[in-house]
């Protein structure tokens, strides 16, 4: 049996720029959206009873599934070389069928998601989101000795970890190549629905907080001179596709910013970060600090994952 690449191609990369969509706000809500809502709540909780769990402490996130699934743990696998789980089907989900088997492939890999060039997602990637988690979709099939294999994949990058669940139909062409009790075509969207109503489960672990700013884990200083009127430039490592980046603080009596700009990374890594360039011209002489937030936009009263501060002399 052929073992199907989780990795996915350069066409993914754009889709990947923001992979965490917050669930739909607005103003509030009447009594009976409320009584909806917990009504769907209810129901939704129901439809998970008696599911086992499954946390990963090391890729941060943690899933359900049914009890009649086997769960095999592994820290690598051969192709991907990445640590993750898989989680088995029952042989019986689909009698008379044409269906031999279906996995799900959970891994997770640092920073980036190594693209390749595969058969077996050859498909054209597409965004969907499952309980305000966006995922990176792709599908793909490959043939071999009377045998199907229908790989779907959904990614998302969350909290700078690249995470793959890929489910992987196995399924054989109706004829001699099926043997006994397998006379009728493969019914795939059972197999589907169950996968996205595992997908459903998954609870990513929130972003750590690093140590308020000023603290020696979070604050890096660095001494550099200028002279008055005379360009100079700071560049920072940033990384775009987790949500951050850098903004600047400084006195804009002695600093002036000239601009801004990313420099993409020679990688073609998917997730791959580059660098945040800033160029100031000093209005004076005199020492003064520019300091630099690392930290997401929209996540209010937290502390910046990363501080820099550059003291800059200017004679």
């Amino acid at each position: 049996m052929k073992t199907p690449s989780l990795l996915i191609p350069l066409a993914c990369l754009s889709l990947l720029a923001a992979c965490t969509v917050a669930p739909g706000g607005g103003g509030g809500s009447s009594s009976s959206e409320s009584s909806v809502s917990s009504a769907q709540s209810s129901a939704q909780a129901s439809s998970f009873a008696g599911w086992q769990s499954f946390s990963d402490p090391e890729q941060n996130y943690s899933l359900q599934y049914p009890p009649t699934f086997r769960l095999e743990t592994q820290k690598q696998t051969i192709i991907t070389q990445l640590t993750g789980a898989v989680l088995h089907y029952p042989s019986d989900f689909q009698t008379g069928t044409a269906y031999f088997e279906g996995t799900i492939e959970l891994t997770s890999e640092q920073q980036t998601c190594k693209p390749v060039t595969s058969v077996m997602l050859s498909g054209t990637p597409a965004k969907k989101t499952i309980a305000g988690t966006m995922y990176v979709t792709q599908s793909g099939a490959d043939v071999g000795a009377g045998n199907l294999y229908q790989t779907y994949d959904y990614t998302t990058i969350q909290n700078g970890m690249c995470h793959h669940f890929t489910l992987t139909i196995h399924s054989c062409n109706l004829g001699p190549d099926c043997g006994t009790g397998h006379t009728q075509p493969l019914q795939k969207e059972p197999i589907l629905n169950m996968f996205e109503q595992i997908l459903s489960t998954v609870q990513f672990a929130p972003t750590p907080t690093a140590s308020p700013a000023g603290s020696a884990a979070s604050e890096m200083t660095t001494s550099m001179s200028a002279k008055a009127g005379t360009p100079f430039t700071i560049t920072l490592d940033s990384n775009p596709t987790t949500g951050f980046s850098w903004t600047p603080s400084y006195d804009k009596t002695m600093f002036a910013l000239d601009s801004s700009t990313y420099i993409a990374p020679n990688s073609s890594a998917l997730g791959a970060g580059g660098q945040a360039q800033f160029t100031f011209h000093a209005l004076k002489s005199g020492t003064a600090d520019i300091t630099f937030a690392y930290s997401r936009s929209w996540e209010t009263n937290v502390p910046p994952a990363q501080v820099r501060v550059y003291t800059v002399t200017v004679k």
